[in-house]
């Protein structure tokens, strides 16, 4: 999905003014970036099966509460071990919508992005309320839930 945010004229400096170096950063990586590719085809697809994904993400959030609970932390969980490999903890490189260079993002980037396309607009357009990513219809009334 495409989203035009701004007039294509509106220079990224006059963004920039009206918000923040990082912000107008995020913006841009927001417009630049494909992000059904990215989310979906890089990082869900790579697990052969909806039940290992939804068991590293049950693993996941045991894993934050024993963190925040007991402060014990195992970087050498089988969830994080594969988040790695499909996600390297630095950054990813993609590519920019218009001009096909490469886009250095952040991990914590891709994450912002991940939780748009699952949790927010995306998951109201596609009827994604069960949290099963799946494409079942469009939901039209979601344009009202984001911009109403």
């Amino acid at each position: 999905m495409k989203v035009a945010i701004f007039d294509a004229t509106t220079s990224r400096d006059h963004v920039r003014g009206l918000i923040s170096d990082l912000a107008e950063r995020l913006v841009h990586l927001f417009c630049v970036v494909l992000h059904h590719p990215l989310i979906h085809d890089d990082l869900f697809f790579q697990y052969p099966s909806e039940s290992e994904l939804v068991d590293h993400l049950k693993s996941s959030e045991e894993s934050l509460l024993k963190v925040r609970e007991e402060g014990i932390f195992d970087s050498d969980e089988p969830w994080r071990t594969k988040i790695r490999s499909v996600l390297p903890p630095d950054e990813v490189v993609v590519k920019h919508i218009k001009t096909g260079d490469d886009l250095r993002v952040l991990r914590r980037v891709i994450a912002k992005f991940f939780s748009d396309q699952i949790f927010k607009f995306q998951g109201l357009l596609f009827e994604n309320i069960d949290g099963h990513v799946g494409f079942i219809g469009n939901y039209h009334e979601a344009i009202g839930h984001v911009c109403g």
